[in-house]
């Protein structure tokens, strides 16, 4: 389920054009820009989890990059959610709270916030 799960996010997040890593597995030199993933999944279907993806930029023009990039995130997942297919099930995610600006050091960030759900193929 998790297998799977990231996977398929991960391959549509990608769609961005930026590197995606898992927001506990990002290598101390990978290079700017990049998005972090962290799912708290759903363990079964009658509950709800969520997806946090992180935009991270730095440099000189590192606050138009995030606008920009993040302009681009939200567009991959509509208002009324998206749909994504895997093996087993398919996943709904759906805009959660407005987007949230961040500064850890040098670098800016963008985090937005999706609710999961699951529902199973039958």
């Amino acid at each position: 389920m998790l297998k799977t799960m990231y996977k398929a996010l991960t391959e549509y997040i990608a769609k961005a054009n930026l590197p995606v890593y898992q927001a506990d597995c990002v290598p101390d030199d990978a290079p700017f820009p990049y998005i972090t993933l962290a799912i708290d999944a759903p363990l079964n279907t009658a509950t709800e989890g969520r997806v946090t993806l992180t935009l991270w930029c730095l440099g000189t023009s590192a606050a138009e990059d995030r606008a920009l990039l993040c302009d681009s995130m939200l567009a991959m997942v509509p208002p009324r959610g998206l749909w994504l297919s895997t093996a087993n099930e398919t996943l709904l995610l759906t805009p959660k709270h407005p987007a949230q600006a961040l500064r850890e050091k040098t670098a800016l960030g963008m985090r937005i916030l999706w609710t999961l759900r699951r529902y199973p193929k039958l």
